[in-house]
């Protein structure tokens, strides 16, 4: 059972695009996902909100609706403490997603991901993970551009979060 079983994790930080709704008031959000998960994927999920600010061990394998910088802190402990894999739904699900889809436009279009330009508007965890992802596959770097609210991102710019 352990194959097709995960756990829908948030500590409700940014429950979409609501902000900080407190473990209990994310919780529908959660079971709707797992809802999702079992009817459309077959996947028996079950919704779990925490209170991230509260320490202990937690096994599960995904999150989603957690504010930045604290999505980092949080997917780093789990995999650091679990013995199962475990992914950030708006980090590496977005990021997934958007490369699956940019590959089938660009091979609509005859172009490779290394010969296009990109811009990124927002530095976010679901855009940083996405820019991270193409440059592992084969987008070069230097044909990319990533803003945030205090303009692009570039070496030499003192004011970028640690994550």
């Amino acid at each position: 059972m352990r194959g097709n079983f995960v756990g829908v994790v948030s500590d409700s930080t940014r429950v979409l695009g609501d902000g900080d709704v407190t473990p209990a008031g994310g919780l529908g959000v959660m079971e709707g996902k797992a809802l999702l998960m079992k009817y459309l994927g077959g996947i028996d999920a079950v919704p779990i909100c925490i209170d991230s600010k509260v320490a202990g061990k937690t096994d599960v394998d995904m999150i989603m609706n957690t504010s930045q910088p604290n999505c980092y802190r949080v997917l780093d402990v789990l995999r650091e403490t679990c013995d199962i894999p475990v992914c950030y739904n708006n980090q590496q699900g977005t990021a997934s997603v958007t490369l699956a889809g940019l590959f089938n436009a660009l091979e609509l279009v005859h172009k490779r991901l290394e010969d296009i330009e990109m811009v990124f508007i927002s530095a976010g965890s679901a855009n940083a993970t996405c820019l991270q992802l193409m440059v592992n596959t084969c987008a070069d770097p230097k044909k990319i551009v990533m803003f945030d609210i205090n303009g692009s991102l570039r070496c030499g710019r003192d004011n970028i979060e640690n994550y």
